[in-house]
């Protein structure tokens, strides 16, 4: 519905077929195809497709280089392919971009430090998503498993308790009662 577009006599819609509505189309699709690419990169790395996926990721990227968004889809696809350097600097960076809004974020900044077995940061990452999000059992028993890790017994039961109180699916509450006991 361009605001060139006008009615006909009989009810019938008269498309405005200008330079100026084609300009106005044009920068309208420019404008979308970072999020296509977006789109089409996530779709790719829930199937696996994790090459192909990094390609439309880096298209969405070179557009808007400072989404959040794009850059956590970037750290998922890096994760996926185990190059644990990329993902911890990709999520880091959508973290510096969201300016820390979203928990789930440091959740994934975490989950690449814990693939790199850096359980000192790994657990400060998992800490502060436990904590933005009450009723995220598993940044929780995560974050419980990196202190552990690192001998700290007594903490890492707090957080197995903690992840155990929010209430955590079947899977992960068989693997937190099996860590408290």
């Amino acid at each position: 519905n361009n605001q060139g577009d006008r009615l006909l006599t009989d009810g019938r819609k008269c498309v405005d077929a200008s330079v100026k509505a084609s300009t106005d189309n044009e920068h309208y699709f420019k404008k979308q195809l970072p999020k296509v690419y977006e789109d089409m990169a996530e779709v790719l790395e829930q199937r696996g497709v994790y090459q192909q996926a990094l390609e439309y990721i880096k298209e969405s990227l070179s557009a808007t280089p400072d989404d959040p968004f794009a850059l956590n889809t970037e750290a998922d696809i890096f994760l996926d392919l185990a190059k644990n350097s990329e993902c911890i600097a990709a999520a880091t960076a959508a973290i510096r971009a969201s300016d820390g809004k979203y928990p789930w974020m440091q959740f994934r900044l975490g989950t690449c430090y814990f693939a790199t077995e850096n359980w000192n940061q790994a657990a400060a990452s998992f800490r502060l998503a436990a904590e933005a999000d009450k009723t995220d059992a598993v940044s929780a028993f995560d974050l419980g498993l990196s202190l552990e890790r690192q001998g700290y017994t007594a903490d890492a039961q707090q957080w197995y308790h903690e992840a155990l109180n929010r209430k955590p699916d079947g899977e992960l509450r068989t693997k937190l009662l099996s860590a408290l006991h």
